[in-house]
């Protein structure tokens, strides 16, 4: 608990007064320094590079269920991407709306696993309304790895639109291996 102002409540008997704050807040218990950034109407608004970076942080965490909106162009700056919903277990089950945003600078180096902005899909949502580009480079050759520029595996029910992808996929090593790649979506079990 934490106070904003002074106010003061009755007297007590002896004729002093107690002074305490006039606003007392409590706090959520589980609520921290990474719940990120504003929502609106269940959507995380993210407005830079460190808004998405925490969003796929997030979704990695296990809050593969929440949704977010680009307020902005965001130039992820070459830095190395962790693709949101890293592994089957912490897949990506919201919506993603780019509001006709772009994305730049998308940097992927993996060897091993889904490799793209998004990797792991597994809910009832959309994908939509972004362009991007940058540059995968997968290195792994064993097989069923998914290269893409957007969606790497899809296990659910997903549906993408008004998507556009110019980023470049490398895979020098994934000859004659099962290696499915492709721009927009690797893998597309259900969804349009």
């Amino acid at each position: 608990l934490w106070g904003i102002g002074q106010g003061v409540i009755n007297s007590p008997s002896d004729g002093s007064e107690r002074v305490v704050p006039s606003l007392i807040v409590a706090k959520d218990k589980n609520a921290s320094a990474d719940d990120g950034p504003q929502q609106v109407d269940g959507y995380y608004q993210l407005a830079t590079a460190e808004d998405l970076f925490w969003f796929a942080s997030r979704v990695n965490k296990g809050y593969g269920a929440i949704n977010a909106k680009l307020t902005a162009d965001i130039d992820l700056e070459e830095k190395e991407w962790v693709p949101i919903g890293a592994t089957e277990n912490l897949s990506f089950s919201g919506n993603f709306d780019g509001q006709g945003h772009r994305i730049t600078g998308l940097n992927i180096n993996k060897n091993s696993g889904n490799s793209a902005f998004i990797g792991f899909y597994s809910g009832n949502g959309s994908v939509n309304s972004f362009s991007i580009s940058g540059t995968v480079n997968y290195t792994g050759n064993t097989g069923d790895d998914c290269v893409a520029g957007v969606v790497g595996r899809n296990n659910g029910n997903l549906t993408i639109h008004d998507v556009m992808c110019d980023v470049n996929i490398n895979t020098p090593n994934a000859k004659g291996v099962m290696v499915r790649i492709a721009g927009i979506v690797a893998w597309m079990t259900d969804g349009t």
